[in-house]
């Protein structure tokens, strides 16, 4: 699955040390044409929302989506109306015909995994969570199909984040649509073929990378990396999700118990999935950015454009 890849940077300004920091590979023309080998391939950036950022079709004017898709690569007015096809396909596609249709525009293989991978690890704000936004979407050059590339995870593995997020019991395994609308997750959700793909895969997921055991041991390992500098580390030591976190060690323990619920629920969740549960639904009737669950911080002056 084609994500950022990361590691962590002991920084230093002027001989002062000012922290720990995660160093994230950006999402641009080098990404696509080193990770992707698509050089001249599309891309879009949605960061924080607006009209059509949630996929929904809101007429034929490229003009209508700008808000809420920066071009980041390829010709502004082809891409935009390409990205208009794509999303009235998603609209009109028909029942029968969708998981088929889908695969010819879209990398469903791939966003199975993703969504398995964003709903177990409580990564909420995202398309495929409450806020639908923090995320890229990519046009291959010589195919023409999307892909969906998450972007800003800084959210996860905590329940109940900012006091009112409620993963465990709110977003369930068996069905990944946490908030309405989204017309791509509930179009899968609602076709057999597409629904049973993504729980087969999310199972695959829950028993190999989500397992409590092995996530304990892999986060112990990446803590013991940064232990030491996280004890001079100037910020507070808590997560901003959580401010009731006391203390690094606390966030730790914090996450351990977190890890072990959610795979307790979505494994029985997904062992019987049972009736759909209710859907969070947006409150605003006319289309815009989604104001539901916390929203991203503004960029900094120097924040590179791409």
């Amino acid at each position: 699955v084609p994500a950022s890849r990361t590691n962590y940077a002991k920084v230093t300004l002027n001989g002062k040390y000012i922290g720990v920091y995660v160093n994230v590979e950006r999402i641009d023309k080098a990404f696509l044409a080193n990770r992707l080998d698509d050089a001249g391939g599309g891309l879009f950036k949605v960061h924080i929302g607006g009209p059509g950022a949630d996929l929904r079709y809101i007429g034929a004017d490229p003009l209508n989506y700008a808000k809420a898709f920066e071009v980041k690569a390829g010709e502004p007015g082809v891409q935009m109306s390409d990205l208009v096809e794509f999303i009235r396909e998603i609209r009109d596609a028909p029942d029968k015909d969708f998981a088929a249709r889908l695969r010819q525009v879209f990398d469903i293989d791939t966003f199975s995994w993703q969504m398995g991978v964003l709903l177990l690890a409580g990564a909420f704000d995202q398309y495929t969570g409450l806020g639908p936004h923090n995320y890229y979407l990519h046009r291959e050059e010589e195919t023409g199909r999307w892909r969906y590339l998450p972007w800003d995870l800084d959210v996860g593995f905590a329940d109940r984040a900012f006091g009112r997020v409620p993963v465990i019991d709110g977003w369930n395994a068996a069905w990944p649509v946490f908030k309405a609308p989204r017309p791509l997750l509930e179009r899968i959700e609602a076709n057999e073929e597409l629904l049973g793909l993504y729980r087969e895969r999310a199972k695959k997921l829950l028993e190999t990378h989500f397992h409590p055991e092995k996530l304990a041991a892999r986060l112990d390992r990446l803590y013991s990396q940064i232990r030491k500098d996280l004890e001079r580390d100037p910020f507070p030591k808590r997560r901003v999700t959580n401010p009731s976190d006391r203390s690094y060690d606390d966030v730790v323990v914090s996450m351990k118990e977190f890890f072990k619920k959610r795979y307790e629920t979505a494994r029985e969740q997904l062992a019987r999935p049972g009736d759909k549960p209710p859907v969070r639904k947006n409150t605003r009737a006319a289309p815009g950015a989604d104001r539901g669950g916390p929203r991203p911080g503004k960029s900094s002056a120097d924040s590179p454009s791409e």
